[in-house]
């Protein structure tokens, strides 16, 4: 049964990030943009966590004289910060790839959409990579019929939660840059409201970080699940809805 539930983990993430591909690619995308996308985080998530991680070190000998592994046994707190700097890199990566798509005429919605999808669809899938290790490892063996505990449940509806919420959330977040590019009300503010969008993303990271040290997981999926989520949904759709400048005249105005 708990092997099971992994794979039903991982077809309903699969399903996630195709369904919304499969959208996108009717509003026009294509499949170059998702790959871009996914591209993008991956790179930007890598450096973001990487430059924390070295930050890190550095703090934890010079200031603690002690390695990285202890100075985080004694502060956990320490932990959540590449997960900040991964989250500020990631949303500077997107702001840097929907400036450029709008500036050289080649993203309208569908292929932000797009680019979106494959952004979010990248972290997703690579959450899946210990359902997978579970499927590899116990398949085919007497384990396979492992009874399914109250706790391994809550783990899996969790991971399922955060998935759905860190999806919906890139593919909101990119539209909202999108909408920041193109609209004139607010792209004379893009210098203040492209830093508030790193400073969002950084802060729910170390929010996730925090409730995760604390080992308050059921919060932490209930709290995203059930406010930001509907949140980002909602964000998204009226970002969609109104009306865009064409995207030829928001490319000659937007600033440097």
């Amino acid at each position: 049964m708990y092997v099971w539930c992994q794979i039903a983990l991982i077809v309903f993430c699969l399903s996630l990030v195709s369904a919304a591909a499969l959208i996108a690619g009717r509003l026009g995308g294509n499949w170059r943009a998702f790959a871009r996308g996914a591209a993008f985080i991956t790179v930007s998530s890598f450096l973001g966590g990487l430059i924390g991680g070295v930050l890190l070190g550095l703090i934890s000998s010079l200031a603690f004289h002690q390695t990285y592994v202890a100075w985080r046994a004694l502060h956990p707190i320490a932990a959540v910060i590449p997960g900040v700097f991964a989250g500020a890199f990631e949303e500077a990566a997107r702001i840097i790839a929907v400036r450029r798509g709008v500036r050289n005429l080649s993203y309208r919605l569908g292929q932000v959409l797009m680019f979106g999808a494959g952004f979010g669809g990248a972290e997703v899938i690579f959450r899946m990579r210990r359902p997978l290790l579970v499927i590899i490892t116990k398949f085919g063996s007497e384990s396979l019929n492992t009874p399914l505990t109250p706790i391994i449940g809550q783990v899996i509806a969790f991971s399922a939660i955060l998935a759905a919420e860190i999806y919906v959330f890139h593919i909101c977040m990119t539209v909202v840059a999108y909408r920041i590019c193109c609209d004139d009300s607010l792209r004379a503010r893009a210098r203040i409201l492209f830093p508030l969008m790193v400073a969002y993303h950084s802060s729910l990271n170390f929010i996730a970080g925090c409730l995760n040290w604390a080992d308050a997981t059921l919060l932490y999926g209930l709290l995203f699940w059930s406010i930001l989520t509907p949140l980002h949904v909602i964000v998204a759709v009226l970002a969609i809805r109104r009306p865009l400048a064409p995207v030829t005249e928001a490319a000659g105005v937007l600033p440097p």
